[in-house]
């Protein structure tokens, strides 16, 4: 990814970042997966206020067709030092997508391979995408030796990849990998 664009001033600037991910196998496994983005963004620093104001501009292409999903994503990101360098208010939206490549696969799980995936092996390399996400926190430190981090936040996933059991055809269970719509809430 690259990031450039003009700074007004000490505090407001405008910058674009733009970015390519491009995963690609032949063999057992015949799948491309691209992934461009572009991120127009203004950026605001006065006082104890960090703003960062944008949106995400992303498509992905899967061997020669695109992947229909929303293409515009907001990016947006706020910090509010309460007490300089010792507590800050944040919130962060977003959304986009990731690209699951065959070595992230088998990070998230040792033992996974070609047969885990349920719609044939190019159906393992989507995209997982996040239509939109919201993220609200407090963090910051007392003293040296203390830290904290408390967060909540709600994710929308059009689409993201879940590790399932189903029953084949033998009658035998065996691991799989797919792709399904999902919602979540969190607290850390």
């Amino acid at each position: 990814a690259s990031v450039f664009g003009p700074s007004f001033d000490a505090n407001n600037r405008i910058s674009f970042d733009l970015g390519l991910d491009l995963n690609a196998y032949t063999g057992s496994l015949e799948a491309t997966a691209t992934r461009l983005y572009l991120v127009p963004h203004y950026a605001f620093e006065h006082g104890i206020l960090d703003l960062n104001l944008g949106f995400r501009l992303s498509a992905a292409l899967l061997s020669t067709e695109f992947k229909k999903n929303q293409y515009i994503y907001p990016d947006i990101r706020m910090n509010l030092a309460v007490i300089p360098d010792a507590m800050r208010l944040y919130m962060n939206i977003g959304g986009g997508e990731r690209l699951n490549s065959y070595a992230s696969l088998v990070d998230r799980d040792h033992h996974a391979d070609l047969s885990y995936a349920i719609a044939g092996p190019s159906a393992l390399m989507q995209p997982s995408v996040e239509r939109v996400s919201a993220e609200l926190g407090i963090e910051g430190r007392i003293s040296g030796f203390f830290s904290y981090n408390l967060r909540g936040g709600y994710v929308n996933y059009a689409q993201e990849l879940f590790g399932a059991i189903v029953k084949g055809d033998e009658g035998q269970y065996r691991p799989v990998i797919g792709y399904s719509k999902a919602q979540k809430y969190y607290a850390s």
